[in-house]
């Protein structure tokens, strides 16, 4: 025989001594599984009813969703037969039937604080968030994250690359072609106007994974020492109120990030929206070519990744994808940022620093994915009580609104109902706002009746006031549109009719607002700022009104993790010299002869007078005292010249006036 055939009996036999340890292995595994398997549902704990009985008109759709598990007891025989199916069918029976519970945390407890920072302690390990489902809302898909995708989906490709020539016909390097490192993760991509990149030192790394048996991986962005000297120039060049010395730091370091983001900010408030988008995407193409091989967010199902927005060296990444998101926005690419809002948000669900769940209704209605939009909802209802917020609850009656139009199912209808009655019901004050906004005059008895006039809502709180103007400014358009002006006429016109019916739910929601939206969390606040919305006037407490607030980090949390911290010597003698400059400047204001050198003369000198007068810290007061006697001495006032004689008397005539 050959050495082939020979080598073809060894692997026969091999597999045929696998076949049977593996049978053997499962057999046991079965019988074990039959005598220690006890079903249990970790999370009923957290299954408490709700005592709120007034909401029957409202919508009940997730707030008494409980985890249903079917548990049988079947033979050995029978396991057998189930496990030939694969284990892709029990994969999808388990992920169909798991939901969510509602929380242990009731609504009369909440603040607006806590509604994106729920923090539920529970006895166990995996958190509420790390779910599948949640990882299937989170899919990215990777042909929407770049805004010229969409473009050429829009316009054409022939458009849009004739206008990508027409802007870099004269600039140098204009047929050049990058190569993107990863595929999958492209954002942006680079520019011909942009110049070559090179690493300054900014990287990530992986934090930890799986070390909880979560299905998290962390990571966060680093920077090595030359890029912290470069951070320190460019917080000093902030501090010296000239964004001619940004541009310096700048032009040494063509991607360093916050240069980037505050260069920005003052293209943008010089109303150079160009510039200031070109600015921000070359920002996250820094961020982009930084990435950690692992830090594959649009191609891994399995995982969920997070950065933590407490570490100063995320927030860079965290505020240029919020600034690109409404900049491309602005260009009418709504489903690219509705993906971007997706990743955003997967990178902290639960904490959500920068508001984004204040926006992600607005890019789901207008990109059309109404289907999102309603399992959103029904998924963080329990979570994140999205039935307390304004934009949320009026974005869901509206999808589910569209998916009637589209569908004509009428089962769409009644929940697009109820949510609005709800929506109307809890936040009353919102009518009249929304349809100023839409330049329509209401009813008489709508404009005066007590539910919806102004005068019963002079003091709504300050953070729902900021949910309204933000909803409002956004989504007005969407109730211009006839059919659903006529929808939102009618729904108005069935609450005034039944009015106590809804007349207890009405004011239990009132005392609840006083107290829910009573403070204003960060998060809002920074969400406000980088919007830069002028419909809506932010004000800011004593608590942040008292500290510099920049864009390239509004309002930082209160436990940051700094990594490296500047110099305090270079910032002692940076303020001790300022101060002395500013004396000098001074002196010299008031009487233009003094000179600073002859200070510094006397300083070097042997101080013999010191007995006279002496000097102080190196200045002689005797000089300086003398110099400012002689100043007011000389001093002479000049009255203005009059025509009139100094002998002629005053003449008033009668009818003058005078002061």
């Amino acid at each position: 025989m050959t050495t082939r055939a020979i080598k073809k009996l060894h692997k026969k036999d091999d597999l045929k001594n696998l076949e049977l340890l593996l049978k053997n292995k499962s057999d046991e595994e079965e019988e074990s599984e039959e005598e220690t398997f006890a079903p249990t549902n970790k999370f009923n704990f957290l299954d408490i009813p709700d005592d709120d009985n007034e909401g029957e008109e409202h919508i009940e759709s997730n707030e008494d969703i409980e985890v249903k598990e079917e548990v049988s007891s079947k033979k050995a025989n029978k396991k057998k037969k189930k496990k030939s199916k694969g284990k892709g069918a029990d994969d999808s029976k388990n992920s169909s039937e798991f939901k969510f519970v509602s929380t242990n945390i009731q609504e009369d407890d909440l603040s607006l604080e806590a509604l994106n920072n729920l923090n539920l302690k529970s006895q166990a390990t995996k958190s509420p968030y790390d779910t599948d489902r949640i990882r299937h809302l989170f899919n990215i898909e990777s042909k929407h994250l770049n805004a010229d995708n969409e473009m050429i989906r829009m316009f054409g490709a022939k458009i849009v690359q004739a206008e990508k020539n027409s802007t870099q016909s004269n600039q140098r390097g204009g047929n050049k072609r990058t190569v993107n490192r990863f595929k999958n993760n492209v954002i942006v991509n680079r520019k011909a106007t942009w110049p070559e990149f090179t690493r300054e030192g900014l990287s990530m790394r992986l934090l930890n994974e799986n070390d909880t048996g979560s299905n998290t991986t962390e990571f966060t962005f680093e920077h090595n020492k030359d890029y912290q000297l470069v951070q320190f120039q460019f917080l000093d060049a902030v501090e010296s109120l000239d964004h001619n010395n940004i541009i310096n730091v700048l032009q040494l370091n063509r991607y360093h990030i916050d240069s980037l983001i505050q260069l920005s900010d003052v293209s943008r408030i010089h109303d150079d929206t160009q510039m200031a988008a070109d600015l921000i995407e070359r920002a996250l193409y820094a961020f982009q070519n930084s990435f950690h091989p692992s830090f594959k967010f649009a191609s891994n199902l399995n995982k969920s990744f997070k950065l933590d927005y407490n570490r100063v060296e995320n927030r860079g990444f965290y505020i240029c994808l919020f600034k690109h998101i409404l900049y491309i926005g602005g260009k009418a690419c709504y489903r690219t940022s509705f993906e971007l809002c997706k990743l955003l948000l997967s990178l902290d669900v639960e904490n959500d620093p920068l508001g984004v769940i204040l926006l992600i209704d607005f890019f789901a209605i207008r990109s059309s994915q109404y289907e999102y939009m309603v399992e959103f909802y029904d998924t963080f209802n329990n979570l994140k009580h999205l039935n307390l917020m304004p934009n949320m609850i009026m974005s869901y009656a509206l999808a589910h609104f569209y998916l009637y139009s589209k569908t004509n199912n009428t089962e769409h209808l009644e929940k697009a109902n109820m949510a609005l009655r709800e929506a109307l019901t809890r936040f009353p004050m919102l009518l009249m706002v929304l349809l100023d906004k839409c330049s329509v005059s209401p009813d008489k008895e709508v404009e005066s009746h007590k539910i919806f006039a102004k005068t019963s809502h002079l003091k709504t709180p300050e953070g729902l006031k900021y949910l309204i103007d933000l909803y409002v400014t956004r989504m007005h358009y969407e109730w211009k549109i006839p059919e659903n002006l006529y929808w939102l006429e009618q729904t108005v016109k069935d609450i005034i009719a039944n009015e106590k019916k809804h007349e207890n739910f009405i004011n239990q929601c009132k005392n609840k607002c006083k107290s829910l939206f009573s403070k204003v969390p960060p998060n809002l606040y920074r969400h406000l700022i980088l919007s830069d919305l002028k419909e809506v006037a932010i004000h800011l407490p004593a608590e942040f009104a008292s500290t510099d607030t920049y864009t390239f980090d509004p309002i930082p949390p209160k436990n940051s993790i700094v990594s490296y911290k500047r110099p305090e010597r270079v910032q002692a003698q940076q303020a001790s010299a300022t101060r002395a400059e500013s004396l000098l400047t001074f002196f010299q204001s008031i009487f233009p002869t003094f000179n600073p050198d002859d200070l510094q003369r006397r300083q070097e000198q042997p101080n013999n007078n010191e007995a006279e007068g002496g000097a102080a810290g190196g200045i002689d007061v005797n000089q300086i005292v003398n110099r400012l006697r002689d100043f007011f001495t000389n001093i002479e006032i000049n009255f203005p010249a009059t025509n009139q004689n100094e002998n002629e008397p005053e003449i008033f005539e009668d009818n003058e006036e005078f002061d």
